[in-house]
């Protein structure tokens, strides 16, 4: 049972560490942000809240097949995020049409400006997990970064913790006095009988 629960708690923290790095130490490794997918215009590719990592790209970076994060309009907070179909080259420059995989329609062309990213990649339903974190402001992050610190370090602190089983002193033998044989002096001319001594005490 005790080694079933301590693998468990190495799964649990494992699990943590993966996650944190994810949603915190990846971005801002990588200059990138994590969003969560709120609609199905992109399935089967992205389900519903999936996580996706989106990082900052270049005009010459953008293909047919890229997905972008984009604004509709340049002006507004809402971000979509669809797969590029097609690439057009106007007198004012470069635009792209984009579409939901499981859109039947293109989205109106869009430009540069309104680019935020490309998907880097994305993560099945953890993006629950981080609509969580981020809706209670910064000090349940720091609360998470909290526990992922102590279950880090908790195999740490605890390890060398054992409790000695019943009936047995605490710390070693070795700690305990030495005894030697000894031989009680002749008396009588009787030979004397040795004493046999043990560290659990003496037998004659």
């Amino acid at each position: 049972m005790k080694t079933a629960l301590r693998w468990l708690g190495r799964l649990v923290t494992a699990a943590l560490l993966a996650l944190f790095g994810i949603v915190v130490v990846v971005p801002a490794v990588t200059g990138s942000t994590t969003l969560t997918v709120l609609s199905g215009s992109m399935e089967p590719t992205f389900k519903p809240g999936a996580l996706l990592i989106v990082q900052p790209v270049a005009a010459e970076d953008i293909e047919v097949g890229s997905i972008l994060t984009f604004r509709p309009e340049a002006d507004q907070d809402v971000l979509i995020t669809h797969r590029v179909v097609r690439q057009e080259n106007t007198a004012d420059g470069e635009r792209w049409v984009t579409r939901g995989d499981a859109n039947g329609a293109d989205d109106a062309p869009i430009v540069y400006d309104q680019v935020r990213g490309k998907v880097l990649f994305a993560l099945p339903l953890l993006g629950h997990v981080r609509q969580f974190l981020t809706s209670g402001g910064p000090w349940l992050m720091i609360a998470a970064a909290a526990v992922v610190v102590i279950a880090l370090f908790w195999p740490l602190l605890t390890k060398g913790r054992t409790t000695p089983p019943a009936g047995e002193p605490e710390g070693s033998s070795d700690s305990l006095p030495a005894a030697h044989n000894t031989q009680a002096p002749e008396s009588l001319g009787h030979r004397p009988e040795p004493v046999i001594a043990s560290s659990r005490g003496a037998s004659s």
